[in-house]
């Protein structure tokens, strides 16, 4: 678009020139004439970064849609039945309880050293 936009410029300036240069136009018309085109040229060139913008978010919009539209591979079952392994339940009481006694310091201490 800008570069349509500077061979049109001089395609302007070189008709203006000539249209001066033999006395069908004066200075100041074609001063006025180029002004008011660069006055609307800004609104038409943001049009289309608008345009673009806009496709731009329907395309993204599109991808979003159709990932939410896909279903799970995973089925769930209707009536679940519960683990009988308490083995997790009771790692984490196991960690809880021995941070609960640990000491302020021995806190810190585990949080900022890296392993």
């Amino acid at each position: 678009m800008d570069f349509i936009g500077a061979v049109a410029i001089a395609v302007l300036l070189w008709v203006g020139r000539n249209e001066i240069g033999h006395g069908a136009m004066k200075e100041g018309v074609f001063f006025a004439f180029i002004v008011a085109l660069f006055k609307m040229y800004d609104p038409v060139r943001r049009f289309g970064i608008y345009y673009n913008n806009f496709q731009q978010a329907a395309g993204a919009s599109a991808a979003i849609f159709d990932f939410m539209d896909d279903q799970d591979e995973v089925v769930e079952a209707k009536h679940p039945k519960r683990s009988r392994d308490s083995k997790i339940r009771s790692r984490w009481k196991t960690s809880a309880s021995v941070m609960r006694k640990a000491s302020v310091k021995d806190r810190l201490w585990c949080c900022t050293t890296s392993t």
